[in-house]
């Protein structure tokens, strides 16, 4: 049987590209053995599903879309750089998310209620919104990575008003993702 790797996301890569870039560039070297992002295709995610049965990707989605269409738009931006899980032994290296994160996190609790009612897994960790910078292909030390992106702040804010289920292509190049379904925020502030 064939299966996708899925997740849902709030895509703000094609917002942030060029500020991402330049984030990117002026950290490069920074750090040993990472794999970067490609800004474009930067998101914020709010649920990984994992491999899953295509068919299942249509029951859920008809359960996602009335969640998520009751919520209103609302604005982020990023602010600074961080790592998981250590400055001394860094894996990811990430953006922060500023912003209204009070509807961000109404957000992260509709999409995870709706689908604790259809028996799907939740994660038991904290949510802590964030953009993937880089992998590490090995733990180390990211104090000069991170003193490179302390400044970092985007000058516009990026307008949330949208979900997006995207499929995760593992490619020789890097993940490629396909979106399947948007979800719209429509509810009025």
């Amino acid at each position: 049987m064939v299966e996708w790797r899925c997740f849902l996301a709030l895509e703000l890569g094609a917002h942030y590209r060029e500020e991402l870039t330049s984030l990117i560039q002026g950290m490069r070297g920074a750090l040993r053995e990472a794999k970067w992002v490609d800004p474009a295709s930067a998101h914020l995610t709010l649920h990984f599903f994992g491999s899953i049965d295509p068919a299942a990707v249509k029951s859920f989605s008809a359960e996602l879309e009335p969640a998520l269409k009751r919520l209103a738009p609302f604005d982020l931006l990023l602010k600074g750089v961080g790592c998981f899980p250590s400055e001394t032994a860094a894996r990811v290296l990430w953006t922060g998310i500023e912003g209204d994160l009070a509807r961000l996190n109404r957000l992260k609790e509709s999409v995870d209620e709706t689908l604790r009612r259809l028996d799907l897994k939740i994660e038991d960790r904290t949510f802590k919104p964030h953009l993937t910078l880089a992998r590490l292909r090995h733990p180390q030390a990211a104090v000069r990575a991170l003193r490179a992106g302390s400044d970092f702040v985007t000058e516009s804010k990026y307008r949330a008003d949208h979900a997006v289920l995207f499929r995760s292509e593992l490619r020789p190049t890097g993940a490629h993702y396909i979106p399947l379904r948007h979800f719209p925020f429509q509810a009025t502030a």
